[in-house]
């Protein structure tokens, strides 16, 4: 049982010198298990560098193959969460279902409702869109920090003169609770798989006496750093990889603003884990930042690497093209010369599409318009962003049924207005649907129909009325019509009137 770090700054080859040591150990120990643990979006490319080299410029460009024998038999790639299914699989030991993100958005709205007189802040506003995904990352957040309702309440005796802080406290541990009794023996939340996993793992015959590596990480959640400790009284050799500055002292403490403040807490964390767990500390591997092995081949980026978020003032001397600014007007212009100089860098500097990223603090303004720039180029790209899927078009338009439906065809949810004969969609602005010309519903006021339709709760008899071509009704649109039409309609759509 040992624990090392290799640190060093980025780009200085820290990953390289890992993977090339659990090579040369993998091929001297074939009937040892070694378990090479990185974050989830990384695995793959993680595998890949281990059996091949990649060809493109600046990236082990003086390997073809890191393993001599072009395989990876006793060398697995995997996440936490691969890493605890794994451990299942073998032990036998987990049961319970998984319960996904959708799934727990799900549960919390059916207990939101169920719990709503017993929320006093945040009860009017659970039916607010994206307020339950608030509530479930939060419960997420207490899970892999440990928190648990007793702590929910030590923090409202603490905030009793804070009757704001007190009520959302109150009102988030109901929720709580009752998401965990719901739970109980049937299901279990992906953040709580690390938990079990730690319960489990002794079980295992594949990482007891195994060398587990850890690449690409720059913290551990407590839940994480629990599950280490466990894994360091199980394996033989526990590697580590950090990114700090060769020239940093690795024990001394940084206040919280300090660059290098998250890795020297992780590694204090680490050291007092594995002190706890009796686990020996072997010296700490530092790779000199002064020749960092990603910019061997551009000395600018290097020297910016080293110098760059450090209260010193420093000055790069030599020209150099290796950065560039531009400044631009707009941010049209700006996704347009990205888009030329993309296009250049491929066709004239032998560069492949998949060796560029576009990275922007803004993608809510950038993103759009690079897309736009790159279907007009016609260059292939990818955006790395989450879309709402209520901003669907046809969500939009099926939304919009369900609430006619549900309110009984009234007057809100439910008009006509003058658009093109294709365009049927949902308008934001005064939450009604709109309906093109082209459909057979968008009718004059003097012309329209009444149409009875059975209320899904009820079995009453409702009105559905389709308004103008020209405008919404108004009350004053009313005016004129017969009383035996007024009195054909419910007393809600008269209100909706």
């Amino acid at each position: 049982m040992a624990l090392q770090l290799i640190l060093g700054n980025s780009g200085a080859g820290k990953s390289h010198y890992l993977f090339e040591k659990i090579i040369a150990e993998s091929m001297e120990y074939p009937n040892r298990q070694f378990l090479v643990i990185v974050p989830e979006q990384f695995t793959m490319q993680t595998q890949k560098d281990l059996v091949m080299a990649s060809p493109r410029k600046g990236i082990m460009k003086d390997l073809v193959m890191m393993h001599p024998r072009h395989g990876i038999m006793n060398i697995d790639v995997l996440s936490f969460d691969r890493l605890a299914h794994r451990v299942f699989e073998e032990t036998g030991g987990e049961y319970r279902k998984i319960l996904e993100d959708t799934g727990k958005n799900l549960i919390l709205r059916r207990l939101a409702e169920e719990k709503k007189g017993e929320l006093t802040l945040l009860g009017g506003n659970l039916r607010k869109l994206g307020y339950i995904s608030e509530v479930k990352s939060l419960l997420s957040e207490f899970v892999q920090y440990r928190i648990t309702p007793e702590d929910l309440t030590q923090m409202m005796e603490r905030n009793q003169d804070n009757p704001q802080l007190y009520y959302k406290l109150k009102d988030m541990k109901v929720i709580y609770e009752s998401f965990q009794e719901y739970l109980k023996e049937e299901y279990l939340t992906s953040e709580q798989l690390l938990d079990v996993l730690e319960q489990t793992v002794e079980q295992s015959a594949s990482v007891r006496g195994s060398v587990i590596v850890l690449d690409g990480y720059t913290g551990f959640t407590p839940i994480q750093m629990k599950l280490l400790g466990r894994l360091m009284t199980l394996a033989e050799e526990v590697y580590i990889t950090l990114t700090m500055d060769s020239r940093e002292s690795v024990r001394a403490h940084e206040a919280e603003h300090q660059l290098f403040y998250l890795t020297k807490k992780t590694i204090r964390d680490l050291f007092q884990t594995a002190e706890d767990t009796k686990t020996s500390i072997r010296k700490t591997v530092v790779l000199d930042g002064e020749t960092a092995w990603r910019f061997r081949e551009a000395p600018a980026l290097s020297f910016l690497e080293q110098k760059i978020f450090r209260h010193e003032h420093y000055f790069w001397g030599d020209s150099t093209d290796a950065v560039c600014l531009y400044a631009a007007g707009t941010p049209r212009s700006e996704a347009d010369h990205i888009g030329r100089e993309i296009l250049k860098l491929v066709r004239d500097e032998g560069f492949r599409y998949r060796d560029i990223a576009v990275v922007t603090g803004n993608p809510e303004v950038y993103a759009p318009l690079m897309e736009e720039t790159f279907a007009r180029l016609s260059i292939p790209g990818f955006t790395d962003q989450k879309r709402d899927v209520l901003k669907n078009p046809f969500v939009e338009f099926l939304r919009a049924l369900l609430s006619a439906v549900q309110e009984d065809f009234s007057y809100v949810p439910v008009s006509a207005e003058r658009n093109d004969a294709d365009d049927i969609g949902r308008d934001r602005s005064a939450g009604k649907l709109r309906v093109g010309t082209g459909y057979p519903g968008n009718i004059r006021l003097e012309e329209r129909v009444e149409v009875s339709v059975k209320r899904h709760a009820g079995g009453r008899t409702g009105c559905f009325k389709r308004a103008a071509a020209e405008s919404y009704l108004r009350p004053a649109d009313t005016e004129g019509l017969s009383e035996e039409k007024r009195r054909g309609c419910s007393v809600h759509d008269q209100r909706g009137l």
